[in-house]
C-alpha cells in the first residue's frame, strides 16, 4: 500500500506525536481511520500499571505476528530498560525471574484475548482481582489488548514497514538517545486528552461493560462514530463484516448487534443469515463478494498467508476502499475482544 502525503494531516500528526510515523502516514488517505488510530493508541492507563500496559502491547503484537508493532514494542521496552534476554523470554512465553510474578496472569489474559481460542472467562478475571487488579485496571487491560489487536491488523494487512528507529536497538547511538526518547514518550502520554463526546451507536451494549471506566467508553464510542464516516464501504457491508468476524470468534452479542445494524441499513434477516452461512449471496455487490469472505480470515491469521490476500484486494479496488475495509476489519476484531468483559463483572 502506498504512503500518502497531506501537509495539513502531517501537521496534525506532528502536533500529537512529534513526528510522522509510518502507520499514520499509510492511513492518511482515510483521515477518520488515521485519527481513530492515533486517539485509541494514545490512551494512557490510569489504574493499570504502565509497565503492564507496555508488556501487553508487545506480547499481543508478537502473538499477532505484527512486525511493525512488535518491533516498535520491543524498542520501547528497551528504551524503558528491559534487557533483550527478558524480552526474548516474553516472546517464548517463559517465566521471567525479574518480572513481578503478578504480571504473568495478566499477560496470560492478554494472550487469550489475542488468540480468542478460548477467550478469558470469569476464572481468569477473578484471579486478576485476587492479585490486586480492580475493575478499572481490568477494563484497561482488555482495552489495551483489544486496541493493540486493532493496530496489529492495520499494520499487518497494509504491510506497513518497520520504523527506522525500531531497527536501531543497540549500540552507542541507541544508548545516547534512549533518555531523550523516554522523556518524549512520557510527555506525549501525559498530554493525551479524551476525544469529544459522541452519540451512542449500534454497539452500545458492548460498551456497557466499560461503564466503570467512562473515559474508555467515551473513546471507543467516539471511534465507532468516526467509522460511520466511511464512504467507500457501505454501512450494510460494514455491519456484515462485523457479523462474520463475531461468528468466527463465537461472540453472539456482537453478532446480534451487527445483524441488527445490517437490518437498519436494508439487509433482511434471511439475507443476512445466508451471507453468514455461505459468505456469498446473489444480492451482494462486487465489493461485498470480495470483502465478506475475507472477514473470517482476519480473526486468526498467518501473516505470510493474509498479506497476499490484501495485495490482491488492492489490485481490484482503490487504496481508499482497501484502507477503509482494513479499518473495519480491525474495528470488528477489537469489538469482539470487548465482549469477554461480560465475564469480568
Amino acid at each position: 500500500m502506498r504512503r500518502a502525503s497531506d501537509p495539513a494531516l502531517e501537521r496534525e500528526i506532528k502536533a500529537t506525536l512529534g513526528s510522522v510515523p509510518e502507520l499514520p502516514r499509510h492511513l492518511m488517505s482515510v483521515p477518520w481511520l488515521m485519527r481513530v488510530s492515533l486517539t485509541m493508541g494514545g490512551y494512557t492507563p490510569r489504574e493499570l500499571p504502565r509497565e503492564l500496559a507496555d508488556l501487553t502491547f508487545f506480547v499481543v503484537s508478537r502473538d499477532n505476528a505484527c512486525r511493525y508493532c512488535a518491533g516498535l514494542g520491543r524498542t520501547l521496552l528497551r528504551v524503558f530498560g528491559y534487557r533483550d534476554a527478558t524480552i526474548d523470554r516474553l516472546e517464548r512465553e517463559l517465566p521471567i525471574a525479574d518480572l513481578d510474578p503478578q504480571l504473568e496472569p495478566a499477560l496470560d489474559v492478554a494472550r487469550k484475548l489475542s488468540r480468542f481460542n478460548p477467550p478469558p472467562r470469569a476464572a481468569e478475571f477473578a484471579r486478576l482481582r485476587k492479585l490486586g487488579l480492580g475493575d478499572a485496571a481490568i477494563n484497561e487491560l482488555v482495552y489495551v489488548a483489544a486496541t493493540t489487536a486493532h493496530a496489529n491488523r492495520l499494520a499487518t494487512f497494509l504491510d506497513v514497514p518497520l520504523e527506522p528507529f525500531a531497527e536501531q536497538r543497540k549500540g552507542l547511538l541507541f544508548r545516547l538517545t534512549s533518555p531523550l526518547i523516554r522523556r518524549s514518550i512520557r510527555a506525549k502520554r501525559r498530554a493525551w486528552t479524551p476525544p469529544a463526546a459522541a452519540p451512542p451507536g449500534p454497539y452500545e451494549p458492548l460498551l456497557a461493560n466499560l461503564s466503570r471506566t467512562p473515559v474508555l467508553q467515551q473513546t471507543i464510542r467516539w471511534a465507532l462514530a468516526r467509522s460511520r464516516e466511511a464512504s467507500r464501504v457501505p454501512r450494510r457491508s460494514a455491519a456484515m463484516l462485523t457479523a462474520v468476524v463475531a461468528r468466527a470468534l463465537d461472540c453472539p452479542r456482537a453478532e446480534a448487534l451487527a445483524r441488527a445494524d445490517a437490518r437498519v441499513h436494508g439487509l433482511a434477516d434471511d439475507e443476512a443469515a445466508l451471507w453468514l452461512q455461505r459468505l456469498t449471496a446473489p444480492g451482494m455487490s462486487e465489493l461485498e463478494r470480495a470483502l465478506i469472505p475475507l472477514a473470517r480470515e482476519t480473526t486468526r491469521y498467518q501473516s505470510h498467508l493474509i498479506k497476499p490476500r490484501f495485495a490482491a484486494l488492492s489490485e481490484r479496488f482503490d487504496d481508499e476502499t482497501v484502507i477503509e475495509a482494513v479499518g473495519l476489519y480491525a474495528q470488528a476484531n477489537m469489538l469482539c475482544r470487548l465482549e469477554p468483559l461480560e465475564h469480568a463483572q
